[in-house]
């Protein structure tokens, strides 16, 4: 029987094309609910190098296909909208989906807003970029049959009370640094969504761990070494 820890990294961007921002999935980018947010879904890792090497390896990818459409990636954290683009954003997605994600303290996204209000009017609305950490634990069980032959079994093992466990310990832990410098829906502490294999964690911004690689090192220890803590 053997434990296997996982952390995934995924990443949330804007596309800027000759400056504006642009709809990353019409140039070859892969995105999620909101249109105007490319997403960078790195492998899990089962260990601190992997989990770093395979988000460096998306990041590479993703740097190639702007390089070929010769448009830029950035990572700003927020950027502000336009009334206009907000309204042609949402009338492309069609339907609103309500969100899947929820938050240990019962914060409610839908009681909130990113929306810009002056005078009655709305001025801006402002979209923000996360970096999403999903964590994921299981056993991993080996054994012959008659016929010698090998076969694996594997079963997840993250419990409900552990998940909440580790939530609070990257809320007082790490969201701290990297709260942003505005009020932000989608950046409080305390989100996360349930997944088939474990969970993720969505409170925080995107880091800049473009330019300072120890930043995300530390990160990503701090998280694995909280899974492994579990099995003390």
């Amino acid at each position: 029987m053997n434990i296997v820890n996982k952390i995934g990294l995924e990443a949330e961007f804007f596309v800027l094309k000759k400056g504006v921002l642009a709809y990353p999935r019409k140039l070859g980018f892969q995105v999620d609910n909101f249109l105007l947010l490319g997403e960078m879904r790195a492998k899990p890792g089962k260990t601190r190098e992997e989990t770093i090497g395979f988000f460096f390896d998306e990041l590479a990818r993703n740097l190639l296909i702007a390089k070929k459409q010769k448009v830029e990636i950035i990572f700003p954290g927020y950027v502000e909208i336009s009334p206009e683009l907000k309204a042609e954003t949402l009338r492309a997605m069609g339907t609103k989906e309500i969100a899947e994600t929820k938050n240990i303290y019962r914060t409610d996204i839908l009681h909130l807003s990113d929306d810009v209000i002056e005078n009655g009017v709305l001025f801006h609305t402002n979209i923000s970029n996360g970096l999403h950490i999903h964590f994921s634990k299981e056993v991993v069980h080996s054994y012959f049959d008659d016929k010698f032959k090998e076969h694996t079994d594997k079963k997840f093992i993250l419990r409900n009370s552990e998940k909440i466990s580790l939530i609070k310990k990257m809320d007082d832990n790490i969201f701290p640094k990297y709260a942003p410098p505005i009020q932000l829906k989608y950046r409080k502490p305390g989100y996360y969504e349930d997944k088939n294999w474990g969970f993720e964690y969505r409170s925080l911004p995107m880091i800049d761990a473009f330019t300072d690689i120890y930043q995300l090192t530390s990160l990503v220890d701090f998280c694995f070494t909280q899974l492994e803590l579990l099995e003390k």
